[in-house]
């Protein structure tokens, strides 16, 4: 009898990632040492709602980073291994998320379907960006897990009969909060990349009963609201101060981090996404030998709503 699956990936991060949560160094430049200034202030200034750096308010990113890394050091000290084990717990939950949604990609009675789960997850838990991500104070591991997270949630809920969704909608309703969820971490942007994909999803699934259901327009306002909160909670303390750092500096008229052309972000992708990269025209080819068609479209269409509009929207 073989290993769970489940076991197998929280062994992977553990002997993966754990040990090397202790051992990073915060640069002295950058992101990363910005992000723990501000969750440090925000614990001497004794604030869970407005970020603080240099002693003064500061809205240029939502707050998810600095609550994850303040929860980090209340549950293991104040210390580097407090402040990443927190990314490697996202690290984890998209590990697992991802383990879903291939596992649902299948038939229910596919035998492979178990291993093609578990290859998933371990193939994310060895790319090169999830090690760099994974134990490190920033954003885009948690931009990962939440996303992913919601796409287990949001197939999980359409793999159940048309009647079952109206009765048993909850699944749908925790997709749509953790898109909400999202929000809190970089920008809203994401979670509108989110709903979009999973409209798109629906069409190419055909649907056209999810348009008229009601859950699916309550679990989009409820999401919504959940989004929105801290930003209007944040509008109505220090507005002015708001619309000047993230509205105005931070989202519109902030230029491209990058300085580059697409194909230098294209291949920037591709760096990070190895060994992944290398291993999904093999897994493509083999979906399409081994699998039956419906499974292959189902893989097809929910990697083309997962990733074209954000991939769409950033090469623009």
């Amino acid at each position: 009898m073989g290993v769970p699956f489940f076991l197998r990936i929280v062994m992977a991060v553990a002997l993966a990632y754990l040990p090397f949560a202790g051992w990073m160094s915060v640069p002295w430049t950058g992101d990363q040492k910005v992000y723990l200034s501000t969750a440090i202030e925000m614990e001497q200034q004794r604030s869970l709602l407005v970020p603080y750096l240099f002693g003064e308010p500061s809205y240029y990113k939502p707050p998810l980073q600095y609550w994850s890394t303040l929860a980090g050091f209340r549950s293991f000290g104040f210390s580097l291994w407090g402040a990443f084990v927190p990314s490697v717990l996202a690290t984890l939950v998209a590990a697992l998320a991802i383990a879903s949604i291939a596992r649902r990609l299948f038939p229910s009675n596919d035998s492979d379907a178990p291993r093609v789960a578990s290859r998933a997850a371990l193939w994310f838990l060895g790319c090169l960006g999830t090690a760099t991500f994974g134990v490190a104070a920033q954003m885009e591991i948690y931009l990962v897990a939440l996303g992913f997270t919601a796409w287990a949630l949001a197939l999980s809920y359409l793999d159940q009969s048309p009647r079952s969704r109206f009765k048993k909608p909850w699944a749908l309703y925790g997709a749509y909060l953790t898109v909400g969820a999202l929000a809190w971490v970089k920008s809203p942007l994401y979670s509108v990349l989110w709903v979009f994909g999973y409209v798109v999803l629906l069409i190419f699934r055909r649907e056209w009963r999810e348009f008229r259901n009601l859950h699916f327009y309550l679990a989009l306002t409820f999401g919504s609201l959940l989004g929105a909160s801290w930003y209007l909670a944040i509008l109505e303390v220090d507005r002015e101060r708001f619309v000047s750092d993230y509205i105005l500096r931070e989202t519109l008229s902030k230029q491209s981090g990058n300085a580059g052309t697409p194909i230098d972000l294209w291949l920037a992708l591709l760096g990070f996404s190895i060994p992944f990269v290398l291993l999904a025209v093999g897994a493509l080819v083999s979906s399409t030998l081994k699998s039956s068609r419906a499974s292959f479209r189902r893989l097809l269409f929910f990697a083309f709503s997962a990733g074209f509009p954000a991939a769409f929207f950033f090469t623009i």
